[in-house]
């Protein structure tokens, strides 16, 4: 594995298709239950020194993880970075740095680095958006649509539910929690 023209980390994280990166620290600092309460949440095999891989099938699923994350505190753009294998980063996040290691060719091939230094191009510098969702379900990710927002043409009966977090993204997902 090539290390970083930019930055050298030895232990970089290879992005695979969608993938979500979390500074350690923040885990530690944030998450109910610490490290061990994480890795068992989310069975993740990509660690490496200061950073933590999540790697998802879609941004809406990706979507999902990161407004878990947020609500207990751990903030994308601060804590979080989000990379898709094709794109590039989506969410660039301060001290995470993401870096193409062949670019123009394909596959993508991404890597994160750890840099405490580094600022990531267009990372907010604080969140943006209320500091908190109105409470509308037991769900603390789901907010009701309001204005023109309404949801995408469904012929199953499944309800759906609006899920939106402080940095932008929205998304219409299930609502999986109903028993059968």
């Amino acid at each position: 594995m090539a290390a970083s023209p930019i930055y050298f980390d030895p232990r970089p994280l290879r992005v695979h298709a969608i993938t979500i990166i979390v500074k350690y620290s923040a885990v530690v600092r944030s998450y109910p239950g610490g490290i061990a309460q994480f890795l068992a949440r989310y069975r993740t095999p990509y660690r490496s020194g200061e950073l933590i891989a999540l790697s998802c099938m879609s941004l809406g699923s990706a979507g999902q993880v990161l407004a878990g994350l947020e609500s207990v505190g751990i903030i994308p753009g601060q804590d979080v970075a989000l990379c898709d294998i094709h794109r590039g980063p989506v969410v660039p996040c301060d001290g995470i740095r993401l870096e193409e290691a062949n670019p123009g060719e394909v596959p993508a091939l991404w890597f994160a680095y750890f840099d405490a230094s580094y600022t990531a191009p267009g990372a907010p510098a604080e969140p943006t958006g209320p500091s908190e969702l109105p409470a509308i379900s037991d769900r603390a990710d789901a907010q009701e649509p309001t204005g023109a927002e309404k949801p995408p043409q469904d012929t199953s009966g499944r309800p759906l539910t609006f899920v939106a977090f402080r940095t932008g993204p929205i998304h219409w997902v299930y609502d999986d929690d109903e028993e059968d």
